[in-house]
Formats: C-alpha cells, structure tokens, sequence
C-alpha cells in the first residue's frame, strides 16, 4: 500500500484523488492540506471522507510515505526548495519552474539529500508507451525524427526526448503565430462556439543527428476541430498513433497500434492511468534510488521549452 499526503487545491489536486478512489488496493491518501479558506470550504463539501488540514504538521503526523505537492505553478519552485529542504520527500506536479528565473533558482538550490521527482505523466500514457515499446522493438530502426502536436511547452519536450531518446540541450528555432478558431469546449466542458484567437507555438529542435517539429496551440486539448497528432519517424518505418509502418525483411509492412493500460479493472482515463504510474515509481524511487524523471531534468525541460515559439 503507498501512502501519499496531498498539498494543495488546484483542478490538478483533484486527479490524484480521483485516483486513489478508484485504486484502493494501491493507494491511500492521508490527507490534503490547504491553505485557502475557500478551497477548505469547496472540499469540505465534495470530498467529506478526506481528511483536510489547514497547516502542514498534521498532514505529516498521518504519516504518508512522501507529499504530493500541486500548487499554483507561480508558487512550485518555492514549495519545493522549502518543503525539501525539511528533509520531506516530494513528487511535484509540472512544471518544476514558472519562469527561467525561478527554474534555474530550483536547479541552483538542489541539494544532495533532496527527495523529489518530478510528476510528468505524458510520456508514461498508455498510447505513447505501445509507441516506445515498438521504438524499442526496433521495428523502425534508430529514430531520426519526431513531430509533435499533441501537447504544450515542458510536456512536449519531455515526450519528444523520450521518443527520441536524446540527452542534453538542444539547438531550438522557434516562432509564435495567431491561430483563429471557433472555440466549442474548455477544461470543464463545452461553452457556446465562439470564434477566438489563441497563441501557437512552432519551433524545429535539433539534437546532433536526431530532430524534432513541434507545433501546439492550447485549444488542442479540448478542441475537436484542432487534432492532436504525432508521427515518429526511423530508418526503417514510421509511427503514428494509429499504425507503424515499416520495413520487414524486404516488404513494407503495416501493425496497427494499440493502447498499453495500466490498470485494466479501474475506471481511470489514460491522463490518471499515467499519474497512478508516476506515484507506484516515487514509490519504487524511495526504496530503491531508481530515479523515474528527476529535478535536474525537470528543470532542463522547461528550460528548453521557452524557447519555443521564438522565446
């Protein structure tokens, strides 16, 4: 059974308990604290079995394995250093930094015996595993390139060095356009269509012999007119969500894709399958050291994503 402490509020909080509702063989959430007497209130209405706490030191004396920390992203990089800093161990939520300031603040403030990973889910959903484990099958032969339309920012970095398998910093050319649309639905649901005008990010990274196309507007999330997409290419075939296409002994030839879940009897969409993953690995971290996606490279990836889109 892992034990988990959650901080904060937000619409993100509330995946992790969602998750543990629907895994109670795996999970148990001690307690959540918060710090907004609104929130409190909000809480204390939609979820009355939880423990709830106004101040850290009870969360810590139900005694979790480590603390789930999903603040605002403004104040993520100073709850981190402090909380750490106390010797706690920490999974946080994305992104381990707001701003180039406060992200290499972060990395500049890490210590040898800080205990913290980082809650970066999309490259551990079950589409794109079934995707890497073709990559790793070497169906394709070695990956040369990735385009990426399927997620924003630090996210889409952290796939495409996954797909990828590059290391370090990348040489980033990147512009930021006007995409116009009709927006028909947001992160809680569908609203009156209206045309709308919203940010979209462009940009070509290059990693030596491996490059990558990233395009994203945000509306993609939610929009069913704005299609997310990805197409990973190797030496011998290419892969898409739906299919891999590649060469076999002298014929092209054609796999369809399938879905790798995690948890087949719980009624979790593949965005909470992945973030039930990230708590069993900080788990499996504490106890054995196995770092699953740590600070330093955390950090290296919102780094890298502002600059795309020509920032």
């Amino acid at each position: 059974m892992i034990r988990f402490g959650l901080i904060g509020g937000g619409w993100r909080s509330e995946f992790y308990i969602r998750i543990s509702a629907a895994l109670p063989e795996l999970f148990t959430l001690t307690g959540v604290y918060l710090r907004n007497p609104d929130t409190m209130r909000r809480f204390e209405k939609k979820y009355p079995h939880i423990p709830l706490f106004g101040s850290l030191s009870p969360l810590l004396d139900t005694k979790p394995d480590f603390l789930v920390l999903a603040v605002s992203k403004a104040e993520g990089s100073e709850e981190i250093i402090r909380l750490a800093d106390m010797g706690l161990a920490l999974l946080a939520e994305t992104p381990a930094g707001n701003t180039v300031e406060a992200t290499e603040a972060l990395l500049a403030a890490e210590k040898p015996f800080w205990r913290v990973q980082v809650a970066e889910q999309f490259h551990l959903m079950p589409r794109f595993r079934a995707i890497k484990s073709i990559i790793d099958e070497g169906k394709i032969g070695e990956v040369t390139h990735v385009t990426l339309s399927c997620c924003h920012d630090y996210h889409a970095v952290s796939l495409l060095r996954y797909l990828l398998d590059a290391t370090g910093l990348p040489e980033v050319s990147g512009i930021t356009l006007t995409d116009r649309l009709t927006r028909h639905s947001g992160r809680y649901g569908d609203i009156p269509p209206e045309e709308a005008e919203c940010e979209r990010k462009t940009a070509l990274l290059h990693w030596g012999g491996k490059t990558a196309f990233y395009d994203f507007s945000k509306e993609q999330y939610f929009s069913l007119i704005r299609r997310k997409s990805i197409i990973v290419q190797g030496v011998k075939g290419e892969i898409t969500e739906e299919a891999c296409t590649y060469i076999e002994g002298d014929k092209p030839t054609t796999l369809t894709l399938s879905p790798l879940p995690h948890f087949k009897n719980a009624t979790l969409d593949e965005d909470e399958q992945a973030i039930a993953l990230c708590l069993i690995k900080m788990d499996e971290y504490l106890k054995t050291g196995k770092e699953f996606y740590p600070l330093k490279r955390a950090c290296q990836d919102a780094l890298i994503a502002y600059r795309l889109g020509g920032k």
